[in-house]
């Protein structure tokens, strides 16, 4: 396949239509002036072929291929090329039955570009593959070298090198569809993932819930068939007692007749005795109203009439008496102030006393250290006249030597005695234990019977002890809960109370979506704040103001929610955390204020307590206001130049920058947060005393299930811990005992006699050592004398500096002592003032004790004619209750008779309601009966069976009861089932079995075909491989062939790079006259191009393109090496078309077809000469 033909129109410099015709299929060459025209041929072809890198033909988009990029009217460039097809050889793949090929490339400004195949519309991947399949790959090409090329050969890297190689050797292809096999792995990699991720996210959790369900529906069908054979046990055994009920109903009803007639004759025996208790009952009533008429009703007036004055004297002396009473109270209260005046005196008395004794003991310490201070005087007086002594007094050395060595002996003397006294103790009570045992064998057995005893006791209280019972602890929790309970009822109730006076304090709203989080809304500021100083409550309350009741949430997004879908029952203001204003102090502000009144002002956010989260709500609410102690306060901060910031007083006034000052009289009712304080102070006692109560509680229980646990444990133990003392006491109490505690009492003497044995040898060992030390120190005296006098030097001044500091402390002391004296002044004044206001209330009480005693005397007597009238009236009233006995017992008798009049009447229609009822259980046992048949039909078939043995229906193998608590449990199950069963599990787990198999077999699939293409992309590369070594040994041969005729006396060749393989690349050596260049710069520019020259030759040798086009590859040769190129090409490359571009006439002299090319007019045109008719 070669061209034949070119039809340039619109493109580039060719503005008109423009026929290249008549191409030689070997040789053609195009020359021309530089800017003639001559290489937008070559773009042209290369537009034609597909070219991509728009760089290599000089343009930046394709719109600049138009002539003159549409300037000059003409909007479309289009390039068409006629390919001759007729060799089947080079044809293209597809295209083999076609003698020539059109293929048509139009680009239009602004518009798309488009290719046509012998004038039909063609894809651009069918174009670029036609060219692919002869070898005519234009962005990656070998059979094009364009200007430049050449130079870039030269300058290529070994991978870069190596590509050639492969594009020769068409391995180049393969690499493109291995990456697109890699690209097709990498796709089923990621849809073996996607297998993966459906099987365990979606196929296999619903495999396992279908196999749940698939379970459920199984034991559903099992429970129903048993529920059908227990259902008709059931019901044989509900037929069975009714037939029983209908059977039993005839003979009750004779009973129950026969009892009513009974009941009935009894009634009217009743009904008599009542009517003759009622006569006599109305015969006393007549006798008691004659009594009453009588002189009853007058003694019954005067006694009236003296209880009358009596109250109104008592009154009066009862007024007397709580005046003295109140006298007596201020009295008593004036004696509790003296008392308590005078134990204030006795506690300054010994805070004095405490004083005087704390200035005693700085006088001692001070006395102590100025002795201390003489004796080190007089110890380093002693020293500088060089003789020693104690640290303790005034002994030297030689004396303390002395008085150790006597201590040496007293010492020996003590341990003596002390020996002689243990070997005294020791026969003594070996004495004493011969005693015991000639008298020991009862004591014996008394002592084993109450080791045995102690043991059964101890195991016993350790039986005991893991109930953890104790009975006082029991009935101090039974009392403790008791107390507590009141407590909590009383707390209770205080806490309703408070909480009454606090009201519009609840938020409630709805959950404004499903699964609502309330710990987004956080409540009401008034609830969620603390206050610190409860005299502040009043000023915060004001600073605050309506804010109390707004609503905090967390963010705006939560605020929306509430307010459309909160349900809410009044209107309220939200504030959320995230985008809310925090409206804060300045810190110089503050400092300033500080400045100026220290602690008499303090931002309204430093008085309440709130959680951390809520700070942007509460510096919002109380960030921006100080709370003053007074209005002179207030107004000086609220107004000064540099603060000017809001106050309010504790009282509530409020002062504003602006000017206005708002104050006056406040609500009775008091300060809102001051009663949400006490409200929660009271609940969270009441919650620390319930849970108080909640431990009672617990600990209670468990107390009371080891009581029960333990009763026959602790009654065992009482009986044996008697037993056990009284055996002790018989043991103590014996003989034997006496001498076994004799026994004990040497035993104690016997070790304190060793102790002290031991106690005297160490003091002599002591004592020794001392000895020697001392013998020491006089021996080393003159040496140490120098330190010595040092280390009392040091003490001096140490004591010295005590002694400053005692002083000062004890004047601190003498200081307190003096006020002291002047409050015990004070009081003793306040405790006179007490005494003569006692004396006062004494003389008032002394006068009103007479007035009390008068008034005794008067109603003392009528006090006694009270008790007179009333003796007379008792009289009367015993006689009165003698008749009201005789009629109580009367109506009682005759309300015993009605009562039992009523229980007969009770009775007989209980008895006549038995008899209806016995008819209707008969009747309706029937209708049961006929009902059971009606809707079972089986019961007429199988009720011969019904509590016969070896049957289903055997009553005594299967007790009914069991049958039917049996029967409730399944039907209780399959209730349960029935919600989580589901009938069509069965067809949805095969279909999803199936479809978990499907899943399984797409993905073995895939993974098979994912080995298969790796396989083959592995062998493929071990061939292409061997192909690329080939393709080298050719290429190379032939390169150093053609370089060596192009310049005589050099070789070259390709080679692998040092340390490297064939797959890292290649690079181009030379040799001149056997001597190989260890760089390619030192080559002349010609040089470099034959180089190169030979390369591409060679590469165009291994594997021919149907065409090569080369554009002015001899621009750096001379003209010999021109010529010689010329003649290589045609006589080498017979079976390929050239196409070349060049300047030189020893190039194109050799070409068969001669283009040349001229710039006319602005417009390109070409000339055709036919060098072949020329030559002949």
């Amino acid at each position: 396949m070669y061209i034949e033909e070119i039809v340039v129109d619109g493109f580039k410099s060719y503005a008109t239509r423009t026929v290249i015709a008549g191409f030689d299929p070997t040789f053609n060459a195009v020359t021309g002036l530089n800017g003639s025209g001559k290489s937008n041929i070559l773009d042209a072809i290369c537009f034609v072929l597909g070219i991509t890198n728009l760089s290599q033909v000089r343009v930046n988009n394709l719109q600049e291929l138009v002539y003159k990029q549409g300037q000059a009217g003409i909007t479309k460039a289009s390039v068409t090329i006629v390919f001759n097809n007729q060799n089947p050889k080079q044809s293209p793949v597809g295209y083999e039955s076609y003698e020539r090929i059109t293929i048509n490339r139009q680009v239009v400004i602004g518009g798309r570009n488009k290719y046509l195949i012998n004038g039909h519309t063609a894809q651009v991947q069918r174009v670029q593959n036609l060219f692919h399949s002869v070898q005519l790959n234009v962005n990656n090409p070998h059979f094009l070298i364009m200007q430049g090329r050449i130079t870039k050969v030269i300058n290529m890297k070994p991978p870069e090198m190596l590509a050639m190689i492969e594009e020769a050797a068409g391995t180049r292809m393969y690499e493109e569809k291995k990456l697109h096999s890699l690209r097709i792995i990498e796709k089923k990699s990621k849809k073996v993932e996607e297998i993966d991720k459906i099987l365990k996210e979606d196929i296999t959790p619903t495999l396992e819930n279908l196999e749940r369900e698939r379970t459920h529906y199984s034991k559903f069908i099992k429970n129903q068939t048993e529920i059908q054979e227990l259902s008709r046990v059931s019901v044989a055994y509900e037929y069975v007692k009714a037939k029983r009920l209908m059977d039993s109903s005839s003979s009750g009803v004779e009973q129950l007749e026969k009892r009513k007639e009974e009941a009935t004759e009894q009634r009217k025996s009743v009904e008599a005795g009542i009517e003759q208790k009622a006569k006599k009952l109305k015969e006393v009533m007549s006798k008691k109203e004659k009594d009453m008429e009588g002189g009853y009703k007058q003694v019954e007036k005067s006694v009236e009439a003296l209880s009358k004055e009596l109250v109104k004297l008592s009154s009066e002396l009862q007024h007397l008496q709580e005046n003295v009473a109140t006298e007596e109270e201020k009295e008593t209260e004036l004696q509790k102030n003296v008392e308590e005046t005078k134990q204030q005196v006795a506690k300054k008395e010994k805070e004095l006393d405490q004083h005087l004794k704390t200035n005693k003991k700085y006088e001692d310490a001070q006395k102590k250290n100025s002795e201390q201070m003489v004796e080190y005087q007089r110890q380093y007086e002693t020293l500088c006249t060089g003789i020693s002594s104690d640290s303790a007094g005034s002994k030297t050395l030689s004396k303390q030597l002395m008085d150790a060595e006597k201590q040496v002996l007293d010492c020996v003397s003590g341990a003596k005695q002390c020996n002689m006294r243990v070997e005294h103790m020791t026969r003594e009570l070996k004495e004493k234990k011969v005693a015991a045992q000639s008298i020991g064998k009862e004591y014996t057995e008394l002592s084993n019977k109450a080791k045995a005893l102690t043991k059964s006791v101890t195991q016993l209280k350790e039986e005991l002890k893991k109930y953890h019972y104790d009975e006082n602890a029991h009935m101090e929790l039974i009392q403790n809960k008791r107390s507590q309970e009141a407590v909590i009822m009383k707390l209770r109730e205080e806490v309703e109370q408070l909480q009454s006076q606090v009201s519009g304090l609840e938020f409630r709203y709805a959950d404004p979506e499903k699964n609502f989080d309330r710990t987004r809304v956080k409540g009401l500021v008034a609830n969620l704040i603390q206050v610190k100083d409860p005299q502040s409550s009043m000023a915060l309350e004001v600073t605050a103001g309506g804010k109390l009741y707004n609503v905090i949430v967390d963010t705006e997004d939560t605020a929306k929610q509430l307010l459309k879908n909160g349900r809410l029952q009044k209107r309220v203001t939200i504030l959320p955390l995230n985008n809310i204003n925090r409206r804060k102090v300045e810190k110089n502000v503050l400092s300033k204020a500080r400045d100026m009144v220290g602690d008499q002002a303090h931002i309204a956010l430093s008085l309440v307590v709130f959680d951390d989260e809520l700070e942007a709500a509460m510096n919002f609410v109380f960030g921006n206001t100080f709370v003053c102690d007074n209005s002179s306060i207030a107004k000086k901060i609220t107004f000064h130049d540099d603060i000017k910031t809001r106050s309010v007083t504790r009282q509530g006034d409020i002062f504003d920058p602006a000017g206005t000052l708002t104050g006056g009289s406040r609500a009775q009712a008091g300060s809102l947060l001051e009663k949400l304080t006490k409200v929660n102070a009271k609940v969270n006692e009441l919650h620390v005393e319930e849970e108080k109560l909640r431990d009672i509680h617990e600990r209670l229980r468990k107390m009371e299930e080891a009581a029960v646990n333990c009763k026959d444990q602790k009654r065992q133990y009482d009986l044996k811990a008697h037993e056990l003392q009284l055996l002790q006491t018989r043991l103590e109490q014996s003989s034997h005992g006496q001498l076994l505690e004799r026994c004990k009492e040497i035993e104690e003497e016997l070790t304190e006699a060793k102790e002290a044995a031991e106690e005297n040898t160490k003091k002599e060992q002591e004592a020794r050592d001392l000895c020697e030390d001392l013998k020491s120190q006089l021996k080393n005296f003159s040496s140490t004398r120098e330190d010595r006098m040092r280390d009392l030097e040091k003490r001096m001044n140490a004591l010295k500096k005590e002694e400053g500091k005692s002083t000062k402390e004890m004047k601190e002391k003498q200081q307190e002592a003096e006020l002291i004296r002047a409050e015990i002044d004070s009081l003793h004044t306040e405790t006179k003032r007490f005494n003569e206001e006692i004396e006062s209330t004494r003389q008032t009480i002394t006068s009103m004790n007479k007035s009390v005693e008068s008034k005794l005397r008067e109603t003392e007597k009528k006090k006694n004619n009270l008790e007179r009238e009333e003796e007379t009236l008792n009289e009367k009233k015993a006689h009165m209750m003698t008749t009201d006995k005789s009629i109580s017992a009367l109506m009682q008798e005759k309300d015993n008779l009605s009562k039992e009049l009523t229980d007969l009447d009770i009775e007989l229609k209980k008895i006549e309601h038995n008899i209806a009822r016995t008819h209707k259980d008969s009747k309706d046992a029937g209708k049961y009966v006929e009902q059971l048949v009606e809707k079972y039909p089986w019961i007429s078939k199988e009720k011969q069976f019904f509590g016969k043995p070896n049957t289903a229906f055997d009553f005594k193998a299967r007790d009914p009861e069991q049958v039917q608590k049996q029967l409730n449990e399944l039907q209780e199950e399959q209730m349960k089932l029935s919600k989580q069963v589901n009938k069509k599990v069965m067809s949805m787990f095969e279909k999803a079995e199936q479809e978990y198999k499907d899943l399984m077999n797409k993905k073995a699939i895939i993974e098979k075909d994912k080995e298969k293409i790796e396989s083959v992309i592995e062998e493929l590369d071990g061939q292409k491989t061997k192909a690329l070594e080939s393709t080298w040994i050719k290429v190379n041969k032939d390169f150093g062939s053609i370089f060596s005729t192009l310049l005589p006396g050099t070789t070259s060749k390709l080679e692998i790079p040092e340390g490297k393989t064939l797959m890292d690349g290649l690079e181009m050596k030379v040799a001149f006259g056997g001597v190989w260049k260890d760089s390619l710069s030192e080559l002349s520019g010609g040089q470099r191009s034959l180089l190169a020259l030979s390369l591409i030759l060679s590469l165009l040798l291994f594997k021919p393109a149907p065409m090569y086009i080369l554009d002015e590859i001899d621009a750096a040769l001379d003209l010999s090496h021109t010529q010689n190129i010329g003649q290589m090409l045609k006589n080498h490359f017979s079976q390929s078309q050239f196409i070349v571009v060049s300047l030189k006439e020893d190039m194109f002299r050799n070409a068969n077809v001669l283009f040349r090319t001229k710039f006319v007019e602005g417009v390109s045109t070409v000339t055709r000469t036919d060098r072949t008719k020329k030559t002949k």
